[in-house]
């Protein structure tokens, strides 16, 4: 099992799953399989708290995520931001790029989908 970390100012984290890691993504496999592998990934790399899930929109619409955003469906944008502690940012990519932005002094971070749709 491959799973790369990546070296971030103190607080913030970041990993990213390989397809050993199982599918993460419900347009291709049953819900029960899906969420068995997001937790399994999460538990591997340390993460317990809410995961927001970004399902991508091909777009320029970016969703702001806090303590009082249900996070129980994906959001349909192209990026994901937050500010609150334990909220898990998830961007599921295929041939797309993943970005993180992290802003320290903010205490922000986010995703963002880089397609190549124009």
């Amino acid at each position: 099992r491959m799973t790369y970390t990546y070296a971030l100012p103190e607080g913030f984290h970041a990993a990213t799953s390989s397809i050993r890691d199982g599918n993460m993504d419900f347009r291709f496999g049953t819900h029960e399989a899906v969420e068995t592998a997001r937790a399994a990934f999460c538990a591997q790399v340390g993460f317990h708290g809410t995961r927001a899930v970004c399902s991508v929109e091909h777009s320029d619409r970016i969703c702001v995520v806090d303590a009082e955003t249900d996070c129980a469906a994906p959001f349909l944008c192209d990026a994901l931001i937050t500010a609150e502690k334990n909220i898990g940012l998830v961007l599921l990519t295929a041939d797309c790029i993943p970005l993180i932005f992290i802003d320290p002094q903010a205490q922000m971070v986010g995703l963002a989908h880089l397609g190549w749709k124009p």
